[in-house]
């Protein structure tokens, strides 16, 4: 503030006796002031309870529970004697993919076809996913029921992981979901409403931290190989599916990444969906994680059942 000199000229002139009856008056306002005035209100205990639950519901925005209840409705697929052939275009050599596999993968459970290169893993897993059609030279035969029942043409809703990612490089990761669930998630009509319903998908899939990082890809450097797979699972997961097939999850992933991204699939399968994953030779600390396995052996069925230790003691029955 700039005061004017004669404004100026008259406080210095003030004595020692009238700087003392300012301060004195200054004082003595304050004091009247503060003994006056109105002081903080207290509201009875039964107003208080009844504010702090409003201020409850008002933060569960922030607690992490979505504007969507995420139910999963539970699916059992149940497959017997699954055989699927390929005939060459001269029609005289017809090539055998599957023959005679049978499974269940139940809910809760996460489920692993496993087996060697050209065993027919991700053949298996594609026609399950209903990915695959037959065809005059593309033979399928077998029963494929859901829930008891043979599948319809308006299956449950699934979700399918394919090998490679496909994403928008220049996007980052929350960009990228937001787009998902524009696009997928038509009843919720607010923008706030579905931003939370993303920032409970990152946390959920442990994305928190590179949320606001771009995607990148071979030319531009971006998020790793893991957290590229935790972010297919959650641009899938938008849906709610009951079902969740994964091929070859951990391929091109260190020990690291591949861990954390079963380790994903696992707590996927422990909140209710059915999971099934294709995998090549997983270490042993991912092979734990598995709660049954199907293995193959040049498109035949080998051993279907309980994971871990199991299987040991049922090869060695046959020494």
């Amino acid at each position: 503030m700039v005061f004017g000199s004669n404004r100026v000229g008259q406080m210095v002139g003030f004595g020692g006796n009238g700087v003392g009856q300012i301060l004195a008056a200054v004082a003595a306002a304050l004091l009247l002031r503060l003994f006056s005035g109105p002081g903080p209100a207290l509201l009875p205990e039964n107003e208080v309870e009844v504010d702090d639950d409003e201020d409850d519901h008002a933060g569960k925005g922030d607690g992490g529970e979505s504007p969507i209840p995420v139910t999963v409705f539970p699916v059992t697929i149940r497959w017997c004697d699954i055989t699927c052939s390929f005939s060459e275009k001269s029609g005289k050599t017809v090539r055998f993919l599957l023959k005679n596999v049978s499974g269940e993968a139940k809910p809760g459970r996460l489920l692993a076809i496993m087996g060697p290169s050209g065993s027919g893993k991700t053949t298996l897993l594609n026609v399950l996913a209903g990915q695959i059609m037959a065809s005059p030279r593309l033979l399928l035969s077998g029963l494929l029921e859901d829930n008891g029942k043979p599948r319809s043409n308006k299956p449950f809703k699934f979700a399918y992981v394919r090998q490679e990612d496909l994403f928008f490089s220049q996007l980052t990761v929350r960009e990228t979901l937001s787009l998902a669930a524009e696009l997928q998630l038509s009843e919720i009509s607010f923008v706030e409403d579905r931003d939370e319903y993303v920032n409970n998908l990152l946390f959920r899939l442990g994305l928190v931290s590179c949320a606001d990082s771009n995607v990148g890809d071979a030319k531009v450097r971006g998020i790793s190989g893991g957290e590229k797979k935790r972010l297919s699972l959650a641009c899938e997961l938008i849906a709610s599916p009951s079902v969740i097939f994964a091929d070859e999850p951990t391929t091109g992933l260190d020990a690291f990444q591949a861990e954390r991204v079963m380790e994903t699939l696992r707590q996927l399968a422990q909140d209710g969906h059915t999971v099934i994953c294709s995998i090549h030779q997983p270490r042993s600390s991912v092979y734990v994680k598995f709660d049954d396995v199907v293995l193959l052996t040049e498109g035949a069925l080998v051993y279907a059942g309980p994971a871990r230790e199991e299987p040991l003691a049922y090869f060695s029955k046959f020494g």
